[in-house]
Order: C-alpha cells, then sequence, then structure tokens
C-alpha cells in the first residue's frame, strides 16, 4: 500500500527535488500557492512552496527501494523514523490535497486575521492548540505565540490550519 512521506531539501531546491526525483520514476508532490512578491520596483505574483524545504512523495516500503532518494540532486534526506522512512497520517495527506485547485494552487480560504486575533489551530502537531496572532508576513502565513509547555513559542503557520476563536 502506497503512504505519502517526507523528504527534506536543499534550501530552495524543492522543484529540483521533485524533477530528479520524478525522472527516478517516484510520485512526488509540491504543494504551492500564489504569493505576490517584490524586486526592484516591480510587484509579481509567483508561485511558493507551501512548506518550504520539503516535497512530499509516494512509496510502497514493501515494494519500492527508498535509499537512492536521499542521493538525488536537490534532497538532503528522506524524513526517517526508527531507520525507516516517516509515513505522514493519510488523513493530513489526504486533506490538505483535497485543498488543491485544478491549477495544483492550494485554495485560499478567505480568511482574514489581523495582529491580536485569537485563533485555534486545527491540525497538525499542535492541533487545539489557541494562539495570539503576531502579524502577517505574507498573505499565505500568519505568525502566531502559542503557550507550549510552559513557554512562548513563536511560529509561522499557513491561515489554511487557523479558525478565529470567539
Amino acid at each position: 500500500m502506497n503512504n505519502w512521506f517526507v523528504v527534506n531539501t536543499a534550501p530552495h531546491q524543492e522543484a529540483r527535488a521533485q524533477l530528479n526525483l520524478h525522472r527516478q520514476g517516484y510520485e512526488t508532490w509540491l504543494p504551492v500557492f500564489s504569493k505576490t512578491r517584490r524586486h526592484a520596483r516591480k510587484t509579481e505574483t509567483v508561485k511558493a512552496a507551501l512548506f518550504p524545504g520539503y516535497i512530499f512523495l509516494t512509496l510502497d516500503l514493501e515494494r519500492d527501494v527508498w535509499t537512492p532518494i536521499n542521493g538525488t540532486f536537490g534532497v538532503r534526506r528522506l524524513v526517517m523514523q526508527n531507520g525507516k522512512p516517516a509515513a505522514l497520517p493519510a488523513r493530513f495527506a489526504q486533506d490538505l490535497r483535497n485543498m488543491t485547485t485544478e491549477a495544483g494552487l492550494i485554495a485560499s480560504t478567505g480568511h482574514q486575521f489581523a495582529a491580536g486575533d485569537k485563533v485555534r489551530i486545527e491540525k497538525g502537531p499542535f492541533a487545539d492548540l489557541v494562539a495570539a496572532v503576531l502579524d502577517l508576513p505574507t498573505e499565505s502565513r500568519v505568525r502566531v505565540l502559542l503557550e507550549v509547555l510552559g513557554g512562548s513559542v513563536v511560529t509561522t503557520i499557513s491561515p489554511l490550519l487557523l479558525s478565529r476563536v470567539q
């Protein structure tokens, strides 16, 4: 049975790693979103990785040889756990793929957050934690302050994973 796994890429090499893995016969997926970028007095909309430094790859560990992945140009390493590739929870991969448009972009939810808003993280390792919005560095990222294990942690997260707390 095929599961989704995570590949850590070299900085800004997601597309290169994806291309080289595809050439080796692996099925990969790079979730992207539209982002507005300003450079040299010009504003343009570009595609950017939703998870910078990571792409997803599907494997059947009983059938597929996965050791060549770590030697692929653009790849740092396959994310491992106990000496084997660590599979993503099936629900996470499916939910993320369901948010993808026909053009391959992660669809926007239309949520608008502002500094000071209280938000709940809906999915992932911090699911059900309440955080405070610090700022919005881009239209597809929200910087939040989490209270975890008796300390404060600042992290950046996709607004797709957040809901406003009333």
